[in-house]
């Protein structure tokens, strides 16, 4: 038999059944796809096969018990679980209220990954927790081009909408954690008013028998300036200081109590040797960033919480940076960093 016998010979069922074999391959790529996404089953349960009762509930509080073991060796680690947990769910709240917004039709909203332990039904979404309570996610039916849809639901896939709304939904879970910490930074506001950083150095510790205890400095002064010259934070305050003599007598412009006043100085002179300070003039203080609390109406708070969350973020950001640097880990692992209240200004 020639090539081309086999050919025309060749029976077309055949082919029709290679295609199904791949298509079924390609449904069950993307149902393996999404399961790996969910940490579990994604198929819909029937009302009957939803886990509740008992067995749900013994499932919610073998799983609040074990997150609650923790505060046991640990309050901290108890308190980190619950706000990642409660921050995870308001991330996937954003998801899904914006893809219920934009005409997308959600199927699942979970807490944790793995086998279903509670869930229910309202509406066309099944609500529910998962064994291992380590994230939570929303199923939006046409995620990818390879999700079936059932028939005439095909405009309330994902991959239906336009980009703009995919894009909100896509984005929606670091939207609401911006309106978190806004909501947050407004309730501290409100409670405790905004605390300002402001020019001056504010004495923390004053050295028994040093200078500044010998010329009346105290504990929460805040020094404005010396000699004319302003501080604006304490690293001016340990320049100027030692830029003098010993001996200098010096005049310390000082907020104390909501009263400028001037105190006269007589800088003294670091007699420790192992210092690299040694016989360089000090007062004998240890001070810090001077900060103001700031009260502020209902409707100030609102404003300054929402023009202070960028700022915020910002400086976030970089004191995260500052302490994960490998240098400063190193230097607080070793114990080698210098400690302020033994290094006297």
């Amino acid at each position: 038999m020639t090539l081309e016998d086999q050919t025309s010979n060749h029976d077309p069922a055949a082919v029709d059944t290679s295609d199904e074999v791949d298509a079924d391959g390609a449904r069950r790529h993307g149902r393996f796809t999404s399961e790996v996404m969910a940490g579990g089953s994604v198929v819909e349960k029937s009302d009957d096969e939803l886990v509740g009762g008992v067995r749900g509930a013994l499932g919610v509080a073998a799983i609040v018990a074990l997150i609650a073991v923790l505060g046991l060796f640990n309050v901290w680690w108890l308190v980190f679980v619950v706000g990642v947990l409660v921050a995870i769910f308001f991330h996937e709240l954003g998801h899904f209220l914006t893809a219920r917004w934009t005409g997308m039709k959600a199927t699942q909203f979970f807490i944790g990954f793995g086998p279903r332990v509670w869930s229910f039904r309202r509406g066309e979404t099944e609500y529910g927790v998962r064994a291992l309570p380590l994230g939570a996610f929303v199923r939006i039916i046409g995620m990818n081009n390879m999700d079936e849809v059932e028939e005439g639901e095909e405009t309330r896939t994902y991959r239906s909408k336009s980009y703009p709304k995919r894009m909100l939904v896509i984005s929606a879970g670091s939207i609401m954690h911006m309106l978190i910490a806004i909501a947050l930074l407004f309730v501290v506001y409100v409670a405790d008013g905004e605390v300002v950083a402001r020019d001056g150095a504010e004495i923390g510790v004053v050295q028994d028998d040093g200078p500044a205890q010998a010329a009346g400095l105290r504990e929460d002064d805040v020094v404005l300036a010396i000699d004319g010259e302003a501080v604006e934070g304490s690293s001016d305050l340990g320049r100027i200081v030692q830029a003098g003599e010993p001996g200098d007598r010096v005049d310390f412009a000082v907020l104390r109590d909501g009263a400028e006043i001037v105190v006269p100085v007589t800088l003294g002179a670091n007699t420790d040797e192992d210092s690299t300070l040694f016989g360089k003039s000090y007062i004998g203080v240890a001070s810090g960033t001077y900060f103001e609390t700031i009260e502020h109406s209902v409707p100030a708070a609102a404003g300054n919480a929402v023009v202070d969350i960028f700022p915020t973020s910002w400086e976030m950001t970089k004191g995260a940076v500052k302490v994960l640097n490998p240098v400063n880990i190193f230097t607080h692992v070793a114990g080698t960093n210098d400690d302020i209240e033994t290094r006297p200004t």
